[in-house]
């Protein structure tokens, strides 16, 4: 639970929110979801369980990256790498989101 803390303060190394929080932890994620809806029929209540999850490890990896580059005391041009790919990522999934939906420009 500390652990979690310390990466929700920014108080831990960029690179292992970013690379372990960040994209190891989205694969395993990921990663696990398509294993178990590729084993077993999934009712709609635990479809929207696993969004549910994976959309609580999104805000924090979000949360815990941009304050991780803010806190870095590397070379400046990490931090803003890291949170221009979070802005990046950000925009991306919203026109994912909105691809054709009436009225949404996609």
């Amino acid at each position: 639970m500390k652990i979690l803390l310390r990466l929700w303060r920014g108080e831990v190394a960029l690179w292992k929110s970013f690379w372990l929080l960040g994209v190891l932890g989205k694969i395993i994620l990921i990663g696990s979801f398509a294993l178990l809806a590729g084993t077993v029929p999934l009712p709609f209540s635990s479809f929207l369980t696993l969004l549910a999850v994976n959309l609580l490890h999104t805000i924090f990896s979000i949360v815990c990256i941009w304050r991780s580059a803010d806190n870095y005391a590397g070379p400046r041009a990490y931090g803003f790498l890291a949170r221009a790919f979070i802005v990046f990522g950000c925009v991306s999934q919203f026109l994912h989101l909105t691809d054709g939906v009436p009225g949404a420009g996609g």
